[in-house]
């Protein structure tokens, strides 16, 4: 009776069945609902274009309304499996009263958001790359352009360019310029804060993201990283290369995403205001495709046919128990779905006395000087709603380098679903294949890159970066002393575990599971990229703990 079996029926394909079972029968493993959810329907889709050579069948799938099952599948009962974070649970709190401890115990650990005020108050960047401006009437912090100009002119950026303000479909087009053309350029002329209304809609807005400022001014001294978000293997490891500012006008955004290999991320306005999206990371399954294959472009894309789990994410439904019918529906779809989430609610009514009044995406604005902590796993979306510039960082350490290894296991298994793909793994011939040229033939001749091919080079670039951090931060705790690690040795996680002792024992598991993938020749190059000496990392983190 499991839904995913019934979209074969038409087709009478006893292989695939008996696949799908297999893979149902998994879910006794230990891995959360909603990724056994979307793994399973990604090899629903999978089978259906027979491992995407063919995806003229999903035509034929979706005219004869095949899709409805997984609809049913995915989010029958994601209500009462979870109960998800709402905006009354996301606090802000004073950055000049919060202690590290408490910022550990109560939002790294449990890897809850948190919007922290107080902490740019030094900063340079405050100070020098901020203006006061009178705009109608009205005076307001603004970007310091000209000092921006003057002392960064010369720096490389990427610039993204809008086709209009606020989410789109349209995917942003990328390009390199200075700080200086920027500024010149592509600033004033499509400035929506001094634009009259009347011809804002058409403007083309750019956005300066990614600029890595750290690495091209180390000596420009423009903030202070807080002690919340010090322990940073991600950047200690990589030279400071996540280190970013941004800076766009009104009405630039940032599409739905999670951030690189499932890090942190904290966020700072210098000057602006910003409105976020964040989804816990349970109801992430509301995001994707009903095939679990691409995340939607932003929460309020309308395609709810393809994407029925959006209308879950960013509206609400309230169930009315006197008369046990639909109040309001926050899906719209098919009318088959409406009938079936109209039977669902007199189901769950009957059932429970349980009021469903949910809002999943957390909706927050943020403020000049405040700062964002975004969790591991939270998807979210990003809105300029003022000329803004602003201070990123991503950053990874042992409460959440679990999350990134967990994301390169599940990209491991789905590449490895053909024996051809896992083949080249372990023929060494990955980065050879998936060079720039194009994917080389036994004749030596290229041919297409299909994304399969891009897919394992970033597995091979993922796993590369987390050996790098894994690596260097285990080195590095191995040869510190006793007074240096006093601090971290004071406190304490749930587990009872200093922080030494706990990144230690996050870090084992990583490097036992990259040993057993060299083991059976599946690291994606990872050994002809870095000196990669895992046995002896081993041992020693071994030794340490027992120490």
């Amino acid at each position: 009776n499991e839904p995913p079996l019934r979209i074969f029926q038409s087709r009478r394909n006893t292989t695939s069945i008996h696949h799908c079972c297999v893979l149902l029968r998994q879910r006794v493993i230990d891995a959360p609902l909603d990724r056994r959810k979307l793994d399973i329907c990604n090899e629903v889709h999978n089978i259906i274009t027979d491992q995407g050579t063919n995806v003229q069948n999903l035509a034929e799938f979706l005219l004869e309304n095949r899709d409805f099952c997984l609809n049913f599948f995915l989010f029958e009962d994601l209500e009462k499996e979870y109960h998800d974070v709402g905006e009354k649970e996301f606090v802000r709190v004073d950055g000049d009263e919060l202690r590290y401890a408490a910022f550990v115990h109560d939002f790294m650990e449990v890897n809850k958001p948190v919007m922290i005020t107080n902490l740019t108050k030094e900063w340079n960047a405050r100070k020098h790359w901020t203006k006061t401006k009178t705009l109608r009437g009205h005076k307001k912090i603004v970007p310091n352009l000209n000092y921006l100009k003057l002392k960064f002119g010369k720096c490389e950026v990427e610039v993204y360019r809008q086709d209009q303000p606020g989410f789109s479909s349209v995917k942003s087009r990328k390009s390199a310029m200075s700080v200086e053309d920027y500024v010149d350029d592509y600033w004033e002329q499509n400035n929506l804060e001094e634009a009259d209304s009347s011809s804002s809609s058409s403007l083309e807005l750019n956005y300066l993201k990614d600029w890595k400022f750290v690495v091209q001014n180390p000596r420009y001294d423009a903030y202070t990283c807080p002690e919340f978000f010090r322990d940073d293997w991600l950047n200690f490891s990589m030279k400071s290369a996540y280190k970013f500012v941004y800076l766009g006008p009104k009405g630039t955004i940032t599409g739905l995403h999670a951030d690189v290999l499932s890090s942190y991320s904290w966020s700072a306005n210098v000057t602006g205001r910003k409105r976020w999206y964040l989804i816990p990371p349970h109801f992430t399954l509301c995001l994707y495709d009903i095939f679990g294959t691409r995340i939607a472009p932003h929460l309020h894309y309308d395609c709810d046919h393809l994407y029925p789990g959006l209308a879950i994410a960013r509206k609400s439904s309230k169930l009315c128990r006197s008369n046990f019918r639909l109040v309001s529906i926050s899906w719209n779809s098919s009318m088959k779905l409406r009938a079936f989430l109209r039977c669902r609610a007199l189901r769950t009514m009957q059932n429970s006395s349980i009021i469903l009044d949910r809002k999943h995406a957390i909706e927050i604005i943020q403020e000049v000087g405040e700062t964002i902590f975004v969790p591991s796993g939270w998807y979210h979306q990003v809105e300029n709603l003022e000329d803004t510039l602003s201070i990123n960082h991503n950053w990874i350490n042992g409460f959440n380098i679990k999350w990134s290894w967990d994301r390169i296991r599940r990209e491991l298994n789905r590449y490895a679903s053909s024996s051809t793909r896992i083949a080249a793994a372990k023929e060494h011939k990955t980065l050879e294949m998936l060079s720039d040229g194009g994917l080389m033939n036994g004749n030596g001749n290229a041919k297409k890159k299909t994304a399969d091919d891009s897919k394992g080079k970033s597995i091979s670039d993922d796993l590369l970066l987390l050996w790098l951090m894994v690596s260097a931060k285990a080195i590095d705790i191995v040869n510190t002393t006793k007074e240096k690690d006093s601090i971290d040795q004071m406190i304490r996680t749930k587990d009872g575990f200093s922080i030494i002792d706990f990144n230690l024992r996050a870090i084992l598991p990583i490097l036992e599971g990259i040993q057993d993938l060299i083991a059976r020749d599946e690291d994606f190059g990872l050994r002809s990229r870095c000196e990669c000496n895992v046995d002896e990392l081993q041992q020693l983190v071994k030794e340490k703990i027992d120490h």
